[in-house]
């Protein structure tokens, strides 16, 4: 999506796996990840020209077959010279 001098890109994913037969086999512990979910957002600009800025910002969460949760927040940027 043009915004301003660049473009927004914004991104979701999710993953789920059944991992309770396997925990219940011991194949796999209980505190292995069962589900997974991602949310993006980058905005990328070329102030000048060969010369490209971008920002990203993403959120992310799982959850553990045991039911335990986690989440992140990670930020990065980055600077790209075309040669």
């Amino acid at each position: 999506i043009a915004a301003g001098p660049g473009a927004i890109n914004v991104s979701y994913s999710m993953v789920t796996a059944d991992l309770d037969d396997a925990v219940a086999d011991g194949a796999v512990a209980n505190t292995a990840d069962e589900t997974w979910s991602s949310i993006y957002a980058n905005y990328i600009w070329s102030p000048v020209d060969r010369i490209t800025y971008g920002v990203e910002v993403g959120q992310h969460s799982r959850e553990q077959v045991n039911g335990e949760e986690g989440d992140a927040l990670r930020v990065q940027g980055m600077v790209m010279y075309s040669f």
